[in-house]
């Protein structure tokens, strides 16, 4: 059985700072219990994160302890918390567990929450991208405009609605025309999804020479 053992656990669960607060746009979680978030990004930063479900003590407490983690930072930082950093986060204590009974179901649990909440894209954030001509040829760009428009293309409206509910492609880097990224890409399904993004790109940016390299 789960206990919540610390004074934290229980504040965070009787005064939530991010649950019960209701946001147009929320998603919901896909997996095995109710579960909406929202947030806005800001300069790259999580912001007014909330939450929306009736959960488990022990998930509510834990989520509310990565909300506090996460809020102000860099959305990467999203999906590298371990259900194990959240639990010492609520800690009396550091050498007293501020919830037993927690098992690897639960770190599992945990993990696929964080990761599917990172894949979230607030509405007003999503918008088309088109690749200017008064650019020039995209092979031509400095480096730092390459890096600027490979990611504004990766988080424009057409990548959102390839990727739905999974992990949206991150960029790694870039080498010319060879383009590094973050992405799903261990099932079958995944890479053919990853050589659909390869054939947007080489359309959107007109050049048949692009190279989609898959990391991660």
């Amino acid at each position: 059985m789960i206990q919540l053992k610390s004074k934290r656990t229980q504040e965070k669960l009787n005064s939530p700072r991010f649950f019960g607060v209701q946001r147009e746009g929320m998603k919901s979680f896909t997996g095995p219990v109710e579960l909406l978030i929202g947030y806005d990004i800001e300069n790259g930063n999580v912001k007014n994160l909330s939450f929306q479900g009736d959960l488990e003590s022990w998930l509510r407490v834990c989520l509310e302890a990565w909300g506090e983690m996460v809020e102000g930072k860099a959305v990467e930082r999203m999906d590298q918390i371990s259900l194990k950093e959240a639990e010492a986060y609520l800690r009396d204590r550091n050498s007293e567990l501020s919830i037993e009974g927690l098992t690897s179901n639960e770190e599992i649990l945990f993990r696929s929450i964080i990761g599917w909440a990172k894949t979230y894209v607030p509405q007003k954030d999503v918008s088309s991208y088109l690749y200017s001509p008064t650019l020039g040829p995209f092979r031509n760009l400095k480096l730092s405009e390459k890096i600027r428009e490979m990611k504004y293309f990766l988080s424009s409206e057409e990548v959102f609605s390839l990727y739905g509910q999974l992990r949206l492609p991150e960029l790694v880097d870039v080498e010319d025309l060879t383009v590094y990224i973050d992405c799903p890409y261990s099932s079958e399904g995944e890479r053919a999804l990853f050589e659909k993004l390869h054939n947007l790109g080489v359309e959107v940016f007109r050049e048949e020479d692009l190279n989609f390299i898959p990391e991660g």
